[in-house]
């Protein structure tokens, strides 16, 4: 924090008590001078508050009750929370210790920044749900001028649907469903990550040119995400001669996944050797590649490659030696597109940032969490951010929040 920057929540508080008119969605207030409680002289601010959808859960099928119910996802997505508020920070106050043309632009730009942070929980009605009250939200400064998210792609395209009709841009950092390309249809969407098609594309050269492949199985996830993932290696494979067969699954796991076991048995029957999974963590993962080995199409002699939504787990994740899931899981491969890596003088600046936070940072950060009941969502401490490591999705998170505030 530079010596003369706003605290953490300045232009929070603002809005609560300033006088506020809205012109092009955004909140534009006058800084009160806060040494003799006049009116300051400058311009009035424009202060943009945006609403996010974060995936802190997901939502699983409690196999006794048949009832969709919340489950945490760990504090990988409350990592990539502190990116998206350390951008805001650096936004407000022009710090461009990240982003160099940042800079100085508090002194140059009269826009400033909030957010509210929200549980997406993976579903689609409650991420509209959540952004419609929001729109509609009584709350003085709350109404947003634009929203960020969501990660899952299926619930960026049902908000899209809903920002365009209220006239809100929207960014999501990883929502990566080619789907969402279509301009026409998601006029005000935007994204940090670019389309799985062109990921496709890499996918399929790589296992053509490193190990002649000319047929491959593909299981995904049936949603707008898998769907497009797979259609687009379809795609890809028709524009160099390799043969693609694909088996969906419902996102919702049921108790005894006959859907994953089902589309595993149709790779089985293929007789292929070379397989790409399109899912998401332990839900999907762990039963498909039980069910893969027991099948004999996981282990030694065959390869799985795999998209960016398993990457969180799969990076963290040890198996009994000797396990099926430690046989199965034995020389898969990962393809995904990364915010960066170490090395890269505009990361690493990224990264010092977020390993050396202040108590005071972490405090207002934690503050900004969604709160639930029995701890139920990961706050970290100091001893968190010193080896803090990043999700591949950390810095998109970051630049999302950037990338509007310049945009603005």
């Amino acid at each position: 924090m530079t010596v003369d920057s706003k605290p953490h929540g300045y232009y929070e508080e603002l809005l609560k008590t300033a006088p506020e008119q809205r012109v092009s969605k955004k909140n534009i207030v006058h800084e009160v001078d806060q040494s003799d409680g006049e009116d300051s002289s400058t311009p009035p601010l424009h202060i943009c508050h945006m609403t996010a959808l974060w995936r802190y859960s997901t939502t699983a099928l409690n196999p006794y009750t048949g009832v969709l119910e919340p489950k945490n996802l760990g504090p990988g997505f409350y990592g990539d929370s502190i990116a998206l508020l350390l951008a805001v920070h650096h936004f407000n106050n022009g710090i461009g210790s990240v982003v160099k043309e940042v800079e100085g632009i508090n002194e140059r730009c009269n826009v400033r920044l909030s957010v509210d942070l929200n549980d997406s929980m993976s579903s689609l009605s409650h991420s509209v749900k959540t952004v419609a009250n929001a729109i509609n939200s009584n709350t003085p400064g709350k109404t947003p001028c634009a929203v960020l998210g969501s990660f899952r792609s299926a619930v960026s395209q049902a908000v899209a649907v809903l920002t365009e009709a209220y006239g809100l841009p929207q960014i999501s950092p990883i929502s990566s469903s080619p789907e969402l390309d279509n301009q026409l249809r998601y006029p005000l969407f935007s994204r940090i990550v670019p389309s799985d098609y062109g990921t496709s594309q890499v996918l399929l050269n790589f296992l053509q040119e490193n190990a002649e492949v000319t047929h491959l199985g593909v299981i995904y996830v049936n949603d707008a995400y898998g769907k497009a993932y797979q259609d687009a290696i379809q795609r890809s494979g028709r524009l160099i001669g390799v043969k693609v067969e694909s088996f969906p699954f419902d996102f919702h796991v049921t108790d005894d996944a006959q859907q994953i076991r089902e589309a595993v048995g149709h790779l089985a029957k293929t007789k292929f050797k070379y397989f790409v999974g399109v899912i998401f963590g332990p839900e999907h993962y762990d039963i498909m590649m039980e069910e893969a080995y027991d099948k004999g199409i996981a282990g030694p002699g065959y390869f799985w490659m795999f998209g960016g939504g398993v990457q969180r787990y799969l990076q963290n994740v040890k198996y009994p030696k000797g396990s099926k899931l430690d046989m199965a899981s034995r020389g898969i491969g990962m393809i995904q597109a990364d915010g960066g890596m170490e090395g890269m003088p505009s990361y690493d600046a990224f990264l010092s940032e977020l390993r050396n936070l202040k108590m005071e940072d972490i405090e207002y950060f934690n503050s900004k969490q969604p709160q639930g009941i029995d701890d139920y969502y990961f706050q970290g401490d100091a001893a968190y951010f010193k080896t803090f490591e990043p999700e591949r999705e950390t810095a998109f998170a970051y630049d999302s929040a950037m990338a509007f505030g310049l945009a603005a």
